[in-house]
């Protein structure tokens, strides 16, 4: 699966340059029905052709400028693994496709920025976490949500503790020092090697398994930065406390999910795992919103579109909650900090729900995507502020 990042949505949130296309398609996972897949996206390319030309782009520039996207539909390798949702992006300068475990509806948009809200939930975090598949044999990082589970490729993470290590040479098991002995050595000053570490069998077991679990922390640092999703250890129980000293990500969940995770199905890990992390999500979500109940009206909380939205962009919005279902229009001045309303979309207009979600999460406060039963019509935006 494609990794993601905070880097990616703040890449394609600032970007301009000319027109911006935004294409959102579910897709299939098996089964003869992923032969729909290229032609969804087809058809999709076909309408975003159209769009352009309707907004007053010349034919020939407009089968230009979505040529990288359209190399896709024949591109057996890319179509052979799948996610169940594809997020498209185009631009004169750029063309970025990410498969995402998130069913997504048709959608094409064409306009002078990116169009984010469909993969809101997704980046929001609510009800995505990883799965940290260990053993001394293999390690396996695995991003999850409500609905799915699948393999994450990290490049940095070591296969193995025997190749972490490179268990070859016993000295790599050990920690030397020097200590100062005159007269002692190799005869010319020099001082003799002492080492820790050399306890029994299950003393040094533990050392080097502590080694191993450094090297997988420090690979797995790229790819959690600056995330607040829970993690959560797959493994037999004795490998949970020595991965916890190793561990430097903050949002490592107490209880893991037990037992050989060789030996356990993805539906399976996704179903214990998943019972691990909904009372994480639900306890967070009903806490952010009873705070946001006794601050409303002092100032720390609010539900003014314009206001959230500045909050927002400058990194002032603890927690969000925000309908799926709405829009907000306007526009957000960047130099003034201000944002305006407007009555209808248009080629220059925002959703400005949509930006106060990105930018929350994006200055690392918490996005709450709500189908309408929290956030009411009348309440499009709920805020509640650092300071």
């Amino acid at each position: 699966m494609d990794a993601f990042t905070k880097d990616d949505v703040r890449s394609l949130l600032d970007h301009e340059s000319g027109w911006c296309v935004s294409l959102f398609l579910p897709t299939e996972r098996a089964g003869h029905q992923t032969e729909q897949n290229p032609i969804r996206l087809k058809n999709l390319l076909q309408r975003a052709e159209d769009d352009l030309i309707a907004q007053g782009v010349r034919r020939p520039e407009a089968v230009a400028l979505l040529a990288e996207a359209n190399a896709y539909l024949s591109d057996a390798h890319f179509w052979r693994s799948q996610s169940d949702g594809l997020a498209v992006f185009v631009s004169p300068t750029v063309t970025q496709v990410y498969r995402v475990p998130l069913h997504l509806n048709e959608s094409v948009t064409v306009g002078k920025s990116f169009r984010l809200r469909p993969l809101l939930p997704f980046l929001a975090g609510d009800g995505r976490f990883y799965l940290l598949a260990l053993s001394q044999k293999s390690v396996r990082l695995l991003e999850g949500s409500r609905d799915s589970i699948e393999e994450v490729e990290v490049d940095a993470l070591p296969a193995s503790l025997q190749e972490a290590l490179r268990l070859d040479t016993v000295q790599r098991d050990l920690q030397w020092h020097t200590v100062s002995s005159p007269g002692r050595g190799s005869g010319t000053g020099g001082r003799p090697s002492v080492f820790h570490g050399s306890g029994g069998p299950e003393e040094q077991a533990k050392v080097r398994i502590l080694r191993y679990f450094h090297l997988l922390d420090k690979g797995l640092r790229d790819v959690l930065a600056g995330q607040n999703v829970p993690l959560v250890l797959a493994g037999v129980d004795y490998l949970f406390p020595i991965y916890r000293d190793a561990n430097t990500y903050p949002h490592l969940l107490e209880k893991g999910v037990t037992g050989h995770p060789e030996d356990l199905s993805l539906k399976d890990l996704h179903q214990r795992a998943w019972g691990l992390v909904e009372p994480h999500f639900s306890r967070a979500r009903e806490e952010a919103w009873a705070k946001y109940e006794t601050l409303a009206g002092t100032g720390l909380a609010s539900a003014d579109p314009r206001e959230v939205v500045s909050a927002a962009r400058f990194g002032r919005v603890e927690s969000l909650f925000f309908a799926l279902g709405c829009h907000i229009w306007g526009t957000f001045d960047t130099e003034t900090g201000t944002a305006s309303l407007a009555e209808e979309p248009g080629p220059d207009i925002q959703d400005l729900s949509d930006l106060a979600a990105l930018h929350t999460i994006l200055n690392q406060g918490a996005a709450y995507p709500a189908a309408g039963d929290t956030v009411s019509e009348s309440c499009l935006l709920a805020a509640v502020f650092r300071y």
